[in-house]
């Protein structure tokens, strides 16, 4: 109905000085005005026109939009906090952990106060949510936690991990990995069984987590390596990438996995079905979490104190999205903002994304 309106509203005007790209339809007999023939679609398109008429009237809802209120520069979102690490979004709200004050928080994108999701969290790391409930985990005490959303009471998902870190669910289990227990573990979301591992050899210093329709993967930030294992868990592991020096941050998409070498500065890739790792991006400093967004890589650099973006092959040069963000390291996305965090001087940040056209 939108395009039929939009269609209607560009048949305003037909002579040949107004008539408009995908204006009015046409036939082989009825024609059209000099300059325009009848497309295949059945309107008269102007010569040397590209794309489909759907392009042209998505172009036109577009050019119609409201306008962009916000500008393109770095906004404080919440100050005062303590160490923020990691970053999780939904609809309405932004979660994140202090590490430092061992708190998990949440505030609506909107505005007002933040709320204390949890306390005494001690080492508060990586935060993810779903639609009921807020998962973390405490890297110096070494649990995995939830409370939904509703602030029933907090549930614990496990004790007694070893530096439990990264973090990542999918619609039955939650998955970690402990650091210097050097593993990748998993419980189903019912608490109905015993959480399980889902590493079989030993994967020093696993870091980070990330999950698609069939397989799991996982980063190790001393062992220095990709690795995935399918969730059934009857096949053995699969190494993806070796020799990635402080392999760090990792997130997929359909047909790619992508991650951060904080070592040696590089964002990678490597195609799932198979094949060599391939550099997105080099000459970092510090590459530390990243994020997807259609043909889109964002990520930061703890060490350079900056928010980077890049295109998924590769072909572009990386350009600041900000710089001075001391100690930028949490990173989430969402159809409005980029949010990140500025650990080091206790700030969650984020920038309009209609400001800055990404």
């Amino acid at each position: 109905m939108t395009r039929l309106l939009v269609l209607l509203a560009l048949l305003a005007g037909c002579d040949n000085g107004t008539f408009k790209d995908c204006a009015v339809a046409c036939t082989a007999t009825t024609g059209c005005p000099d300059g325009f023939s009848c497309g295949t679609e059945g309107v008269c398109r102007i010569g040397g026109a590209a794309g489909s008429c759907r392009d042209v009237l998505d172009d036109a809802m577009r050019d119609d939009a409201a306008p962009c209120t916000e500008v393109c520069e770095p906004q404080e979102f919440e100050i005062g906090q303590d160490n923020v690490k990691s970053i999780a979004l939904d609809a309405t709200h932004v979660y994140w952990t202090n590490e430092g004050a061992d708190t998990v928080m949440r505030r609506t994108k909107v505005g007002g106060t933040a709320e204390i999701v949890a306390m005494t969290q001690d080492g508060a790391s990586d935060v993810v949510v779903d639609d009921t409930h807020i998962y973390w985990t405490s890297f110096m005490i070494g649990t995995v936690m939830r409370r939904s959303k509703a602030f029933d009471p907090v549930e614990t998902v496990a004790t007694n991990q070893l530096s439990a870190n990264g973090i990542a669910i999918d619609g039955t289990h939650v998955y970690w990995a402990n650091q210097t227990g050097n593993n990748v573990m998993r419980r189903i979301k019912t608490l109905a069984s015993v959480a399980q591992s889902v590493s079989t050899a030993l994967h020093d210093g696993a870091s980070r987590v990330a999950v698609d329709g069939t397989h799991v993967y996982w980063t190790s930030l001393n062992a220095d390596t990709v690795v995935r294992r399918a969730k059934t868990l009857a096949t053995a592991e699969e190494p993806i990438a070796s020799v990635q020096d402080g392999a760090r941050g990792i997130a997929l998409d359909a047909t790619t996995v992508y991650w951060t070498t904080e070592d040696s500065d590089t964002v990678q890739k490597k195609p799932l079905a198979g094949g060599t790792p391939q550099p997105v991006a080099t000459g970092q400093d510090g590459a530390r979490t990243i994020v997807l967004d259609g043909n889109t890589i964002f990520w930061t650099n703890r060490d350079g104190d900056s928010v980077m973006r890049g295109t998924k092959d590769g072909a572009t040069a990386p350009v600041p999205i900000a710089t001075a963000q001391d100690g930028a390291d949490g990173l989430a996305i969402d159809a409005t903002h980029l949010y990140w965090s500025a650990r080091n001087v206790d700030k969650l940040m984020r920038i309009s994304r209609c400001a800055c056209g990404f």
